[in-house]
């Protein structure tokens, strides 16, 4: 009896302890968020007259919208929404927040994301990419399939508005206008692709490779996947019918075969392909030789091809790499301090933002 009893009595306990650290993750998380939003305000209010439009909040990937007061009485509609990527597939750590909002009767789309991590994870950071395209949904915007969809919205917490927004409510949709195919990427990012060589495949360039294929097939691949408007067929219509979308985030996106990079291969197992690398991206940052570096840029070379952000633009990349700084070190566009760990992660631009435009 007594074993019996002891055997109950363990995992009983352990559960009591998992769910108490649960609540007291989830109490911490929460107020994280209202951390974050409270410090954003005191900057906005010192510029000016803001108001909080809203906030979504999932594990620790937060979105927050401001308007300014005088936009108030045209602001409506106001939703969130979620979908988790993380462990299983459904874990908060990765995925995406959302907030949608009517502006003068235009649908305004503002997403925060958290991608796969890891430098050779480039087809699970694209998963994401597609699961949250198609996934997204508004409670307020009409979908074909709102019984799949809730199979793909996490369990998250979402942080009231504090504020008491009074915004009205109203039911007006808007759908969204393209931004065109051809802007996926700029100019500056076309043309440090199209100098990209397939580095770690031999170190030439090669008719074909994923460096050159990238540009030469870049139209002709997002024709092929997207519908007449320059958007994937399979999007679903929270942010398809978006007429302003703004996507933020750590994407996660590396660098994997900037210009010039010919590696080693004679003592890999003394010096590592990623050693090699993680050396040749410190020496391109320090000679301030950023069309190099963007030439095996992930995120670029995968726009390139159509596989992500279907008629998405981004701005000019002018800045170094913001990913991944030395801890307790102050780093500036002069002087930066890179991660210098064992592990040698590689400097890259894991955070982005990527729009597509409105008339609003």
């Amino acid at each position: 009896f007594s074993s019996a009893c002891g055997a109950f009595l363990l995992p009983c306990m352990a559960h009591k302890r998992s769910s108490a650290v649960h609540k007291i993750t989830m109490c911490s998380i929460v107020q994280a968020a209202q951390a974050w939003a409270a410090a954003v305000s005191d900057v906005l209010t010192s510029k000016g007259d803001f108001k909080r439009v809203g906030l979504r909040q999932m594990s620790g990937v937060l979105v927050l919208v401001y308007a300014r007061s005088a936009l108030e009485p045209y602001i409506g509609e106001v939703a969130t929404a979620s979908v988790a990527c993380g462990v299983m597939g459904y874990g908060g750590n990765k995925g995406a927040v959302a907030i949608s909002f009517s502006l003068f009767r235009r649908r305004v789309v503002v997403v925060s994301s958290h991608f796969a991590a890891h430098q050779d994870k480039v087809d699970a950071r694209n998963a994401d990419y597609t699961k949250i395209v198609r996934h997204l949904h508004f409670h307020n915007v009409p979908t074909d399939k709102p019984q799949q969809q809730q199979q793909y919205e996490a369990s998250d917490t979402i942080v009231p508005d504090s504020e008491g927004s009074s915004y009205p409510q109203k039911q007006q949709q808007q759908l969204g206008r393209a931004a065109g195919i051809q802007a996926f990427i700029s100019k500056q990012q076309r043309k440090c692709i199209e100098s990209g060589v397939d580095s770690l495949n031999g170190g030439s360039p090669k008719r074909g490779s994923r460096a050159t294929a990238a540009t030469d097939n870049s139209v002709a691949a997002a024709s092929a996947s997207s519908g007449s408007n320059g958007l994937d067929e399979d999007w679903g219509a929270g942010m398809r019918d978006a007429e302003l979308l703004v996507w933020v985030g750590d994407f996660n996106y590396r660098i994997d075969s900037p210009t010039g990079f010919i590696p080693d291969r004679s003592d890999l197992e003394k010096w590592p392909l990623n050693a090699q690398l993680y050396q040749y991206v410190h020496k391109l940052i320090s000679a301030r030789q950023l069309e190099h570096l963007l030439a095996g840029d992930q995120c670029c070379k995968e726009m390139a091809r159509g596989v992500i952000f279907h008629a998405l633009a981004e701005g000019p990349i002018n800045f170094l790499p913001t990913y991944k700084f030395e801890k307790g070190r102050e780093s500036n566009s002069m002087q930066p301090f890179y991660d210098q760990g064992e592990k040698k992660m590689i400097p890259a631009w894991t955070d982005r933002i990527l729009f597509r435009g409105s008339d609003a």
